[in-house]
């Protein structure tokens, strides 16, 4: 609730004289608990004096200290943007920005004074716009992993990430939607996934008290929506991450990256977010996120569900009203979406380097969702040896067993799986087609073949533009055509040619076939 009304400063805030330097086109945008004035070389956010319990902006001093976090917490981010707080002062009728020695002077709120970007250059924009390419989505897990690495990690003793401090905010939710929402069938709707969201709780509670002891509880973002990420100065840029609520930032890194998925869905983008999810996955290495993702994802929509409740009690418009009940309505099945099971599937690859695995892969990731494990990037994660110490039979041995640990950690939580390596041992393959039979998914080989002329082009040109993880070379490449033995007639596969696009028609129906874990021999 609205403790005091501000009309009189908002209406100073529009008007230039207010400010000690030069306005453009004074804009305002009013979120459910701070006002933005973008001003034209600065935006000044003040935040509005409410108290919705999961924040309290209600005192004067509250609302300076959490000024002064969100400078501190956001620089972490994007330092070039956070600027400095800067008081406003009321003398008399008038108001005026920044300190002064009048005495009759009262300071009555607080801005964040930050330096303003383009709004066109924000990720929701550009994504709406259709200037967000999906490769993109490379850059963005790149960046969040470096962040969250970075970030500080929540002491021991702290009781930030337990279970419990997990489920709290989650119920909350709920608690804040019934009261603002009282359509019988979104009420209907609420229930059924408070009953999910509990279940699902039980379910992970070991899990969930296994990553906050390894670690995973950082200091993140907290609302890491489209929105709150921009392109400033060529560069993907995080900012306006949560300083109000301490329990809403110490969270899972998870959590944090669950909200991003979660955003590019619902605005209608799942190969983006597959296509992000891999790129997270493959930086981080955080595997073990997959049994938990869909338990944050479902809270991250009812976040959002929530943020638009809120706004219902300020403001009249109906049509404004029914603009945001439409919102809560689309969150609330997005979030049902994520408690529906998935059909699991285990494809792996085989070829020589240089036959266009892990690009001929990438329409399974983006297009239908499959979580790829590619045997370059967990052979290096594994090791910290030199390049040519990472081909050998030892080496070999301990890639493929933490692919399958992988696999099956996917599997039995339903993700389907493509493992992307060469598996030129028939030992290999076959222990990945009985890992498919004890989980009961469908197994299908993708053979890529290409003659070595093709092979070597192909090596070469990735070594010289230098971005694949994988350091297989000509040298690799020669001594796997020294020692190469064609598949079985009797493994089932499919051929993909070097170079070509995956034959997802073929693929489809293969995996189709009722027959489990194999399917006929399709070269």
């Amino acid at each position: 609730m609205f403790l005091h009304t501000s009309d009189a400063l908002w209406e100073a805030m529009r008007n230039p004289a207010f400010y000690p330097h030069i306005t453009h086109n004074i804009h305002v945008i009013h979120t459910h608990i701070s006002t933005i004035f973008l001003t034209g070389a600065f935006a000044y956010k003040v935040k509005k004096p409410v108290n919705f319990g999961f924040l309290d902006f209600s005192q004067l001093a509250d609302r300076q200290h959490y000024c002064e976090e969100e400078i501190r917490l956001n620089r972490r981010l994007a330092p070039q943007i956070y600027l400095e707080v800067v008081p406003i002062v009321q003398i008399g009728n008038t108001y005026q920005l920044g300190p002064t020695a009048t005495p009759d002077a009262t300071v009555v709120e607080y801005a964040v004074k930050m330096r303003q970007f383009d709004p066109a250059q924000q990720l929701d924009k550009l994504l709406a716009a259709d200037h967000l390419p999906i490769d993109d989505m490379d850059e963005i897990a790149t960046r969040l992993t470096q962040f969250h690495q970075q970030a500080e990690r929540a002491p021991s003793a702290s009781p930030w990430g337990t279970p419990d401090s997990i489920l709290a905010p989650m119920q909350q939710n709920f608690v804040l939607l019934r009261q603002h929402l009282h359509d019988p069938t979104l009420i209907t709707r609420l229930s059924v996934l408070e009953t999910w969201t509990q279940q699902e709780y039980s379910r992970c509670h070991a899990r969930l008290l296994q990553r906050q002891q390894a670690g995973h509880i950082r200091a993140c973002h907290g609302d890491l929506h489209l929105g709150n990420i921009a392109l400033i100065d060529g560069k993907i840029t995080f900012f306006d991450g949560i300083e109000f609520n301490e329990a809403l930032r110490w969270i899972d890194t998870a959590s944090d990256t669950a909200f991003l998925l979660m955003d590019l869905e619902d605005r209608g983008k799942p190969s983006w977010a597959n296509r992000l999810l891999n790129a997270w996955l493959s930086a981080s290495g955080d595997y073990d996120a997959l049994p938990v993702l869909n338990f944050y994802k479902v809270y991250r929509a009812m976040v959002r569900a929530k943020v638009h409740a809120l706004r219902l009690s300020q403001v009249e418009d109906e049509a404004t009203r029914a603009e945001c009940l439409q919102h809560c309505l689309n969150y609330l099945n997005l979030a049902a979406s994520y408690t529906q099971a998935r059909q699991a599937a285990l494809l792996i690859t085989h070829g020589l380097s240089g036959s266009g695995k892990s690009w001929g892969c990438r329409p399974l990731v983006e297009q239908w969702g499959y979580i790829q494990l590619r045997s370059d990037v967990e052979r290096k994660r594994l090791t910290a040896l030199p390049a040519d110490s990472l081909y050998n039979p030892a080496m070999n041995a301990r890639t493929y067993d933490q692919l399958a640990t992988l696999t099956t950690l996917a599997l039995q939580h339903d993700y389907p799986v493509v493992v992307d390596a060469t598996f030129l041992d028939i030992a290999q393959r076959q222990r990945f087609q009985t890992l498919a039979q004890q989980l009961h998914v469908t197994f299908l080989i993708l053979h890529f073949s290409g003659t070595p002329a093709q092979l070597q082009a192909n090596i070469t040109q990735r070594q010289y533009i230098g971005t694949d993880a994988s350091d297989a070379d000509l040298a690799v490449l020669q001594q796997q055509l020294t020692h190469y033995k064609p598949l079985q007639d009797n493994e089932p596969c499919v051929t993909v040619r070097c170079n070509e696009s995956l034959p997802l028609a073929q693929l489809q129906a293969l995996l189709d076939c009722s027959e489990k874990p194999g399917v006929e021999n399709a070269p």
